[in-house]
């Protein structure tokens, strides 16, 4: 999203451009490109805009990819083609879903026609060729060529922001930044977007596209970012003896592992909560755990989940938090489907193959008093 589009280098790519309008002005409001832009591919030939949600069709796309998110890397079924599913919150676009057909095949022009409506998506492949009638038909012949299908998605709507920091506050914009070289804010260490699964290439790239290079920077005074890192730290309170956590929004709680003694690996003791918007929410290294499964959580400020601590792999107190999205819809939440809570701003794609989407329900800049915590 907004890229480079000053060069030439992938001659017949394709691009999508938004504008919106305020009152009789219209401007531009994002450049779109594909997240596996390729020469000839042709992003574009087709849109269909509905509320927040956009897509974008590129019949000659190449890959042998089937089903959603499936792998963009390869070329071997040329002009099978796919869809591209855009979303927007508030005048940010990014990309949330790769489309292709669930019988991919070479020549098959999947996306030639699209249309949306609400959550329910249309995608024609005009050159499809199985002779099957009706609805869920035998995809798997190619007896009737040209005879042309039609594929229809429900797409999973991201919901508004929905979350907010999971311990006491009075400034957000404060709160919610980084506490590095001084500073006040309560974040130790952000969320990797070039490797979030805890390897380690001395790299790290922040939700606004920064990359700190770690054999250069590891020396700056207060510096506790880390690469590869999966979550969002967020450092203790020092003014309190006790720091409570709480859930970063309402939900239900699953997946607690209390009294784990000395154990000194992994999450520690935590507290997993369902939102039931297939977004779920993580609190690691707690002390104590006040909530137990299946608590309902309707009133996140008055029932805190626990203590901030620092059992499990921890190297001090502090409280790990991780946000999840159920990308495949199958009710759990594993470490491939982690996401960050602020998003991606970067000027380029994001490297992490699961699209984050800025989800604190109030924006870096509020400077007022947020809440008043009795």
């Amino acid at each position: 999203m907004n890229g480079d589009g000053a060069n030439n280098s992938a001659t017949g790519s394709g691009a999508a451009y938004v504008f919106a309008r305020s009152g009789t002005t219209w401007s531009q409001q994002a450049y779109l490109k594909a997240s596996n832009t390729e020469t000839m591919d042709r992003l574009g030939q087709a849109v269909s805009l509905s509320g927040d949600t956009l897509v974008i069709t590129a019949p000659p796309e190449s890959s042998k990819a089937t089903g959603v998110n499936g792998n963009q890397a390869d070329n071997s079924a040329y002009a099978s083609g796919a869809a591209y599913v855009f979303t927007r919150s508030g005048t940010t676009w990014s990309q949330q879903a790769y489309l292709k057909a669930s019988n991919t095949e070479a020549y098959d022009q999947f996306s030639s026609a699209v249309s949306l409506s609400g959550d329910t998506l249309v995608v024609g492949a005009r050159s499809e060729s199985s002779n099957a009638t009706g609805v869920n038909g035998d995809q798997a012949n190619n007896l009737a060529p040209g005879s042309g299908a039609a594929y229809v998605f429900t797409l999973k709507i991201p919901p508004s922001p929905f979350l907010d920091l999971p311990f006491q506050y009075t400034n957000f914009s404060v709160a919610a930044n980084g506490n590095f070289s001084g500073s006040s804010g309560r974040v130790n260490s952000w969320f990797d977007h070039s490797i979030p699964n805890y390897s380690k290439n001395s790299n790290l790239t922040k939700w606004d596209g920064s990359l700190f290079d770690f054999t250069q920077v590891a020396s700056i005074q207060g510096l506790s970012w880390y690469d590869g890192h999966n979550g969002t730290d967020f450092s203790h309170d020092r003014s309190q003896t006790t720091e409570d956590i709480y859930a970063a929004a309402n939900g239900t709680v699953f997946g607690v592992v209390n009294n784990c003694g000395g154990c000194t690996t992994s999450y520690g003791n935590r507290v997993w909560i369902d939102h039931n918007n297939g977004y779920a929410t993580l609190y690691g290294h707690l002390n104590t755990v006040s909530v137990t499964n299946g608590t309902l959580i309707t009133d996140r400020i008055a029932q805190p989940l626990g203590v901030m601590g620092n059992t499990g792999g921890s190297k001090g107190v502090h409280l790990h938090f991780g946000l999840y999205y159920d990308q495949n819809g199958d009710g759990q939440w594993t470490e491939s489907e982690v996401v960050d809570p602020y998003g991606w701003k970067g000027a380029t794609n994001d490297s992490w193959s699961v699209p984050s989407l800025y989800l604190w329900i109030h924006p870096l800049s509020a400077q007022q008093l947020i809440e008043a915590w009795t």
